[in-house]
Parts: structure tokens; sequence; C-alpha cells
């Protein structure tokens, strides 16, 4: 399967909200092949950054006796500066003064199993639509990188901003529709977000 992140890395993603809303739900879209997991940052003034995809990065560790998957040492390395990786786990950040609470929609389909199962089988995300009680978590960009230990891919921004319209009836979501520039997740995508302080944010990938 070919691999790519964007058909076109130079264009800009933008909105092109109308400011009409359709009555009538896309059934299709709401049944399709989803995975929405979520992320609060309690600390009451910083930022956390999180690798939803860690890229080909080994994540395992060891707490006391029990085994997760959210070290970010190797990131570290790297110099990929984040604050935690997308886990079913609560971990401490800002030097311990904060936490970052990750968990998924539905206990029962966990990240853990997500993660696994996009390094396993690479996976097409043709929308995606983050949830948050805060509009400043649309202030940045979702960042996406393919990953190697050769070099230093570029980055490709998504301008999270341009989702937003203070037109729209919510500002508690902002859909992203990759439609011709879909995305391919796979266990070399490094995929970062930006959590701002005292936020929750719902991340919502849909799959072709």
């Amino acid at each position: 399967m070919k691999k790519r992140i964007l058909n076109n890395a130079n264009k800009v993603l933008t909105n092109n909200f109308t400011g009409k809303m359709s009555i009538i739900q896309n059934v299709g879209i709401a049944t399709q092949n989803k995975f929405r997991g979520n992320i609060q940052n309690t600390h009451a003034t910083s930022a956390a950054t999180v690798a939803l995809l860690p890229g080909h990065y080994p994540t395992a560790g060891v707490s006391g006796t029990t085994i997760h998957y959210h070290d970010k040492s190797e990131l570290t390395k790297a110099g990929i500066v984040v604050d935690a990786i997308w886990d079913d786990a609560t971990v401490s950040f800002a030097s311990d003064t904060g936490n970052i609470v990750m968990s998924p929609a539905d206990p029962t389909f966990t990240i853990r199993s997500f993660r696994k199962y996009i390094e396993l089988n690479p996976m097409i995300v043709t929308s995606m639509t983050i949830h948050a009680n805060d509009v400043d978590a649309y202030g940045g960009n979702l960042k996406l990188k393919k990953t190697n230990p050769f070099n230093v891919p570029a980055e490709i921004p998504v301008e999270l901003d341009k989702f937003f319209s203070t037109e729209q009836y919510q500002d508690n979501k902002i859909d992203i529709d990759f439609s011709g520039d879909e995305v391919e997740i796979s266990d070399d995508v490094l995929m970062l977000l930006v959590v701002p302080a005292a936020c929750t944010v719902g991340v919502t990938m849909r799959f072709a």
C-alpha cells in the first residue's frame, strides 16, 4: 500500500462552512468506522502537547510492575517534545503540577488497542472531529509527520482555526474534512495535538 500523509503537502486545508446546517444527518458518516478518545488537561496554566500517534518510536515502559505504552524517552531523544503519548492512562507533566487524563469514549475499545490495530493495519482517515470545552483548542495546529530512523522529514501542519467559524451554531467542535487530501495513518506516522490548560478535548477519527 502506498503510504502518504497528505496528497498535497503544500495545500492549506480550509473550512467550507456556509452557515447553514442540514437537518438530514449523513447516515454513512454516522455509521462508518471511527474511533474516539478523550484528553483532559488539569493544569491551570500550562498547555500540553499529546502525541496521538507516536510514529515508529517505541513507547513501552514499566511503572512499578505494570507495563505501559506511553514512555516518551525515545521521542525525547529524537528531539520531539511531547508531554504525553495517547494511552489509557493518567500522566503527570509540568514538573508534576498537572495531569493529562486520557481515556477512550467507549471503554470496550481502548486507546491502546486502537494504536496496536493501526500499527498492523494502516488506515485512511477521511475526516476528524475535535470537541473541546474551550475554543482555544482550535488556535493551534494538528501536526503530522512520517518518521524514520535516518533523517527528519518535513512536518505538515493542519491549521485548526481554518475549520472554525464564528458564524457556526456550535463552538464546541470543529470538523476536519480530508476529502482529496486523505491521511494515511500507520506505524510510522507522528500526530501531535496541543491541549490548552484546563481544557478537555475529544478526538474522533473516521476511516474509509
